[in-house]
């Protein structure tokens, strides 16, 4: 098997940061990637709800379709599908 692989758990997990650290856990920040895998991954309106944005700090109170949503971001943001 070539390539990376990226997992995205059944239960989906975040720890008390911001969204943005939730998502790239360390990674270096690239602005355009990622703000082109929030909008595949349909995440930016909920961005504009929270008052922050991707900067707003999140924990157990997110809900789980938000936890869910990060956990599929991270994955593509490791894998770098081709629409990237």
């Amino acid at each position: 098997m070539q390539g990376k692989l990226a997992y995205v758990p059944q239960e989906a997990w975040i720890q008390n940061m911001t969204l943005r650290d939730n998502i790239l856990f360390g990674k270096r920040y690239q602005e355009r990637k990622y703000k082109k895998v929030l909008e595949a991954c349909a995440l930016l309106p909920d961005l504009e709800i929270l008052s922050g944005g991707d900067m707003t700090e999140i924990g157990e109170k997110v809900s789980l379709h938000i936890r869910i949503i990060i956990c599929l971001v991270r994955a593509l943001l490791l894998l770098r599908p081709k629409f990237m």
